[in-house]
């Protein structure tokens, strides 16, 4: 029985694998048999020719002998198909315009939407390096003028004691840089933590431990080194631990090694990095609640949903402007929030992330009505090819399955191309993201699949449609009518006419869409803010901070570098500032003025602030409208002097003198004490381009002190006014930075200009990729558009070539033919019209000095649709116009 079924199994490969010989030797058998009916006539008497005749009479027909033995041996149906696969490749070959646009269409549409997926994806659900980053929150503090506030070392008391009932652990941190000194020093970030930082991130060191309790209470000189300073600087030596780390000012002994990729999480987000983690002592109890400069991360308790634990946040921040009301006033609207960390990516590229996901949606479908369009126009071409095959005996089964064929064979390489595609797309955009998320963003092994879902959806769509309107087909009709010039039936121009029409209407959403972002962009990146840019490099530096017995060393050190940049050949100006323009965001500080003391129950005012040297405001070329600027004279042993801006003065002192007013500002640490207003400067737009201005004061370096511990700020940025090249820059600072302090690490140059351009990525990208997209969309729906002019042109051409015999100049058939298309287009773009003004309140949370529905706008993409339909229309036009009358009714 084995010996019978192995035998009947060769036998059945054979014939699957060499079809061939199977014919061979049908062919030789049905030869056997003539020959012996053939020589039984013969011998009958009957003459050979005769014998023959008969002989094939009663046989039959041969090649329905051929044709049974075929059907009834083993894999024939796989061999029809695989016939009609060649057959479908052949065709395919034999069309290489029309097959290249329908592959590119798809690939175009599918592989925009894997490229999409990949990037909503990796934004969507980033890769935290934390367990249960879901578990894993942000605390943060608000109030009417910081939407986004720090919290207080009080605070963080209150959330350790109150909230524990819904968090496991909460933890604080303030971010700052060391100099490590020694072979190959350098100056790293670090990052000052609380105890539960660890704990709350669910990432307790690899190697060693974290911090003690006694140790974080007594601010111990000890350490947790990130994995890349483990590995980098120590070689990834288990014996590390307990050994010493020489940082600025002292040395700290090491006690863990955290796990590669673990960091605080504005760290991670921002795809920045800290070094260095040492404990930050907060004493017990804390008397201040003002001093707002904490980043609170807590993990929320197993089984707590992240409602609970919200309300319970809420209710804490309440309970605090009631037990507390001259620390948090009514006016100042304080209030708690609990932030998930994967939120807080998401929440700022939620709308850019449907922007774009509707732009693709709409690119997609117009890229599937094209294709659809394209297909049946293909079949409506082949009509007397497929009645001809037909009447030669072809069923209809056999028909549909080499018209799917062929087109599942177009559909998947689409889909192939579209994956190809969408993994080239997601590299090449991902330079031009924000550092923020350009890290997240990577192609994505999940898009593969998309893209195949959607190419199993577009092959049932895009097959079984066409296939649907041949089957419908009166192939007996088509036959007769092959010699009569028979034309595609009217419902199946009105469908693909149809198409078409969608399509424009599709392309002019689309354009209207990018023309908005490229508005809003085009204005954005002209805003003035207030300085000026080119030229421009700043360093930041960090001096050793003072001792006991100099402890304003950091102001004498940097006085003396800034006389010496000033020196050097090919700098024009140079100036200090604790922040940076376009690069760090400055907080707030509470002040009231002399002879107006804040009433009960109200929260002082607040100005963002910041610290400046002499001779900032010509570097920045920030306008002097009032009294005059900081000067040399104004250092520590002067009265205090302050700067504001004319936001500042607009708001605090409305019609009144400005300069010379008097005010304090708050914190008892906080110098100077009292300063005079003596001057009053232009408003600037400091952290971002389309942020609104806010009232600053500006405090001499000199004068300033911490509010925290009365210190003057070691850390500033020097920036240059030099036309030098960067290299010669970074190498001359350098030098002068190891003159005044050697062993001083400093941060590298960085052009003013390239901090302007990063913060206009997201607006480029919001500009660029719907603009890119629109003008794929548009071309794909001109190609519809000519494609359907073209065969209406074809199709009347007896009726244009009579119409010319009768007297119709060239001028009436390019004007006719023309208006049958710009009507059909003019329909979908009143369609297309009415969706716009519905689609661009999608965007309007986007736009920057652009209205959703700017006049110019709209004028605009009308006015590049009915350009690019005149175009698609003329051209078919003119060729109907070329028809000759007299050769087109000879060959009628």
């Amino acid at each position: 029985m084995l010996r019978d079924r192995l035998i009947a199994w060769t036998v059945r490969l054979r014939h699957l694998v060499s079809p061939h010989a199977d014919e061979r030797e049908v062919a030789a058998e049905m030869q056997y048999h003539l020959d012996r009916a053939t020589q039984e006539h013969i011998d009958a008497g009957v003459d050979p020719a005769e014998a023959r005749r008969l002989a094939r009479l009663e046989f039959g027909s041969l090649e329905s002998h051929r044709a049974h033995a075929r059907e009834v041996r083993f894999g024939h149906g796989l061999e029809l198909w695989l016939r009609d696969l060649r057959l479908g490749l052949r065709r395919i070959a034999r069309a290489p315009a029309f097959s290249l646009l329908t592959v590119l269409t798809l690939a175009l549409g599918l592989g925009a939407a894997g490229a999409l997926w990949s990037f909503a994806l990796s934004v969507w659900t980033p890769p935290l390096p934390y367990p249960e980053p879901e578990r894993v929150c942000l605390l943060r503090t608000a109030w009417a003028e910081k939407p986004d506030g720090g919290t207080s070392p009080a605070e963080l008391l209150d959330y350790e004691t109150q909230l524990g009932h819904v968090l496991e652990a909460v933890g604080a941190s303030a971010s700052g840089r060391l100099t490590v000194r020694g072979a190959g020093g350098e100056r790293v970030s670090a990052a000052w933590v609380t105890r539960g930082v660890f704990e709350a991130l669910g990432a307790p060191p690899v190697l060693g431990r974290g911090f003690t309790a006694d140790e974080v209470r007594d601010g111990a000189d000890v350490a947790v080194l990130s994995h890349r300073l483990w590995r980098e600087r120590f070689g990834a030596d288990p014996e590390t631990l307990g050994r010493t780390l020489e940082v600025g000012g002292g040395s700290l002994e090491i006690v863990g090694v955290l796990a590669p990729g673990v960091d605080l999480p504005h760290a991670v987000l921002r795809d920045e990095r800290h070094d260095v983690f040492v404990p930050m002592p907060i004493a017990q109890p804390q008397t201040t609640r003002g001093n707002h400069f904490l980043t609170v991360v807590a993990r929320l308790r197993e089984g707590v949903e992240l409602d609970t634990a919200h309300a319970e946040v809420a209710a804490l921040g309440r309970a605090f402007t009631e037990r507390f009301p001259s620390e948090y006033p009514p006016d100042m609207q304080f209030r708690l929030g609990l932030v998930p960390l994967p939120d807080e990516i998401r929440g700022p590229m939620t709308a850019p992330l449907a922007i774009l996901g509707l732009v693709v949606a709409l690119l997609l479908l117009i890229a599937v009505t094209n294709v659809v369009g394209l297909l049946l126009a293909r079949l409506e071409q082949r009509r007397h090819e497929l009645a001809l095959t037909a009447a030669l005996g072809a069923g209809r089964a056999q028909l549909l399955r080499q018209v799917g064929l062929e087109h599942a064979l177009l559909v998947l390489c689409g889909g192939v191309g579209g994956g190809l595609l969408g993994v080239a797309a997601t590299l090449a955009v991902r330079p031009a993201l924000p550092p923020s998320i350009r890290h997240l963003v990577v192609p994505r092994p999940d898009a593969a699949w998309v893209v195949g879902a959607l190419t199993v959806g577009l092959l049932l769509l895009v097959s079984l449609l066409p296939l649907v309107a041949a089957h419908r087909w009166n192939l007996a009709t088509r036959l007769r009518g092959v010699w009569r010039g028979a034309t595609a039936s009217p419902r199946g121009r009105g469908v693909r006419r149809a198409l078409v029409a969608g399509q424009v209407a599709l392309s002019l959403v689309l354009l209207t869409v990018s023309g908005l972002l490229t508005g809003s962009f085009v204005r954005l990146a002209g805003v003035d803010p207030g300085y000026r840019t080119s030229d421009l490099a700043a360093m930041s530096i960090a001096w050793p901070r003072g001792d006991e017995s100099d402890p304003l060393q950091p102001i004498a050190l940097h006085r003396e570098l800034l006389a010496k940049v000033r020196s050097m050949p090919g700098v024009h100006a140079a100036a200090g500032a604790r922040f940076l323009v376009l690069d760090d965001r400055p907080g707030d500080m509470s002040f009231e003025f002399e002879g107006r003391p804040v009433p009960d129950g109200r929260t002082m005012p607040a100005a963002d602030w910041q610290v400046v040297t002499p001779g900032y405001f010509d570097v920045l070329g920030i306008p002097l409208l009032e009294g005059r600027a900081l000067a040399p004279g104004d250092d520590e042993t002067a009265l205090g002097a302050i700067v504001v801006d004319r936001a500042f003065a607009e708001r605090f002192l409305p019609g009144e003198e400005v300069v010379g007013r008097r005010l304090r500002f708050g914190g008892e640490e906080t110098g100077p004490r009292w300063a005079t207003i003596v001057g009053v400067v232009g408003n600037v737009r400091h952290a971002a381009l389309d942020e609104a201005t806010r009232p600053r004061v500006y405090i001499a370096h000199a004068q300033f002190r911490s509010w925290s511990d009365g210190s003057p700020i070691n850390r500033l940025h020097l920036i240059v006014d030099s036309e030098l090249p960067s290299s010669a820059l970074q190498s001359s600072l350098r030098a002068a930075v190891d003159r005044v302090a050697p062993g001083t690490v400093a941060d590298p140059l960085q052009p003013i200009e390239s901090l302007r351009a990063r913060t206009l990525l997201m607006p480029r990208l919001l500009a660029l990729l719907p603009s890119i997209l629109g003008a794929a969309a548009l071309a794909l729906a001109m190609i519809g558009l000519f494609a359907v002019v073209l065969q209406t042109v074809l199709a009347r051409r007896t009726e244009i070539g009579i119409r010319q015999a009768l007297g119709a100049s060239r001028t009436d058939v390019v004007r006719t033919v023309f208006w049958d298309g710009f009507r059909l287009a003019l329909l979908g773009g009143i369609g297309g019209g009415l969706a716009s003004l519905v689609t661009v309140r999608a965007v309007e949370s986007q736009l920057y000095g652009t209205s959703a529905f700017d006049p110019a706008i709209l004028a605009g993409a009308w006015a590049v649709l009915a350009f690019a339909v005149a175009c698609a229309c003329l051209l078919p036009a003119r060729r109907a116009a070329r028809i000759d009358p007299i050769q087109l009714l000879r060959a009628e």
